[in-house]
């Protein structure tokens, strides 16, 4: 017996959230952002648990040693680097995907 598959190609169940034509440019501008992991380098002793616990294998540390945000397109900002760093010194910052370079 062959059941079939579920149309899962309809537009029926997409939210009107994603209509950004209509969208005021602030709530575009909140939809276009991200997260990005920012260190603050003054603070890190490169122990590297991020680095050890990062599932992607970025080496994190390398960022927090020269304080520069984790831009890796790998990088599924999952938190485990700023979950897993003794000191703290990692965490997330929202940035805007108009304004990156």
């Amino acid at each position: 017996m062959v059941l079939p598959l579920p149309n899962i190609c309809s537009t029926d169940s997409v939210p009107d959230t994603f209509a950004l034509e209509d969208a005021p440019l602030a709530s575009k501008h909140e939809t276009l952002s991200l997260a990005q992991v920012v260190p603050e380098a003054g603070n890190c002793v490169q122990c590297g648990m991020c680095s050890y616990n990062c599932p992607m294998e970025i080496d994190v540390r390398a960022f927090a040693w020269r304080g520069k945000p984790i831009r890796d397109s790998h990088c599924l900002t999952c938190a485990e680097c700023v979950n897993r760093c003794p000191r703290g010194v990692l965490r997330f910052e929202r940035v805007s995907l108009l304004t990156l370079k």
